[in-house]
Order: C-alpha cells, then sequence, then structure tokens
C-alpha cells in the first residue's frame, strides 16, 4: 500500500542517506486520495517522484562503475 508500507521504507530509506526514487504508478491502495496524499508527502523533500517508464529509460542510460573487487572470492 503506498500510503503504509510504501511511504515507510521511503522514509526510512531517506533517513539513512538513500537517494529514494519512488515509482508514483508502480505502488497503489484502496483510496486515490490516500495515494495522492503520500506522493505529495515524499516528493515534498523525501524521494524523487517518477513514472516506471521514466524509471527504466533512466535505468538505460545509466552505465554502472566497474566493479573494484571481484564480489566473490574463492
Amino acid at each position: 500500500m503506498t500510503n503504509l508500507c510504501c511511504e515507510t521504507t521511503a522514509r526510512d530509506a531517506f533517513m539513512r542517506d538513500y537517494r529514494v526514487f519512488f515509482l508514483i504508478d508502480g505502488t497503489a491502495t484502496g483510496r486515490s486520495e490516500l495515494h495522492l496524499a503520500t506522493l505529495k508527502n515524499l516528493g515534498f523533500g523525501f524521494a524523487y517522484l517518477l513514472t516506471c517508464d521514466e524509471f527504466v529509460q533512466m535505468l538505460k542510460v545509466m552505465k554502472p562503475p566497474p566493479l573494484s573487487k571481484p564480489l566473490l572470492r574463492s
């Protein structure tokens, strides 16, 4: 639910210094006014609001940094 679990997780991530991207059409709740209130709250300063399509396009243009060391060691 946008207004409970998703908003709580996004705020917690923000407080732990993560850059939060919140997908406005990737979450839902039973009442549209609760969904909209959460988007307004998070967009005020806790998260970057974008659509799923915008997020996919953003990922396509990003180039991940090279790994400095192997993730798994033998």
